[in-house]
């Protein structure tokens, strides 16, 4: 019976999580209009996510670790840029991959504060 229950628990997490994903806007207009709560980042103290998500993507993007820039990224999200302006600040660095990296982070951003307040019982 401990089983069952844990595995209805994975269940029923798995759906909360894969319901959370779907709620995620897809299309770069809605992903920039997307209202971020900012105060759930803060409060959830999101920067550590952002850091170990950036490091790897930046990794994977430039085929090497480039820690100013992830830094500056983490700092940016900590000043609550929009994603336009991030896209702008990006750019001189990433050239055309700025806006599809933004979209991703944008995504794993709302993500974040979403499972935030799920969390915290207040989605």
């Amino acid at each position: 019976a401990a089983a069952a229950a844990a595995a209805a628990a994975a269940g029923s997490a798995l759906g909360k999580t894969k319901s959370l994903i779907e709620s995620i806007p897809t299309s770069k207009q809605a992903i920039f209009e997307y209202p971020l709560d900012w105060a759930v980042y803060d409060s959830a103290q999101l920067g550590g996510s952002v850091q170990r998500w950036v490091s790897k993507k930046v990794a994977e993007l430039l085929g090497e670790e480039e820690p100013s820039l992830v830094e500056f990224v983490v700092e940016k999200a900590a000043e609550h840029l929009s994603a336009a302006a991030m896209v702008e600040e990006l750019s001189p660095v990433l050239d055309s991959e700025a806006e599809p990296f933004v979209i991703k982070l944008w995504r794993m951003l709302i993500y974040e504060v979403l499972k935030a307040k799920e969390i915290a019982g207040g989605a």
